[in-house]
């Protein structure tokens, strides 16, 4: 798969209901985590640094196709430049 076909591909799914429905879902999960540390509930701090890591990497996921389609994007941009170059 080429660079550019990369970031197409990356782009539909990133515009699909398929990742609109995930997202939805993960938003809503981690609302639902976050308002469940709000509870002042006794947690050990092994408990809250592996809640808080949870979070961190829910929110990190929901921002895995942007990140992706950046990286896909700069390869065109370096593959364009080296044949500018060549």
């Amino acid at each position: 798969m080429t660079p550019q076909e990369k970031v197409e591909e990356l782009q539909k799914f990133r515009n699909s209901k398929v990742w609109s429905v995930l997202r939805d879902e993960m938003e809503e999960a981690i609302l639902t985590s976050a308002f469940q540390l709000a509870d002042n509930k006794p947690l050990s701090i092994e408990e809250l640094h592996f809640k808080r890591g949870a979070l961190y990497a829910a929110k990190q996921f929901l921002n895995l196709p942007e990140q992706l389609v950046m990286k896909a994007q700069n390869e065109v941009a370096l593959s364009v430049e080296q044949e500018f170059n060549s």
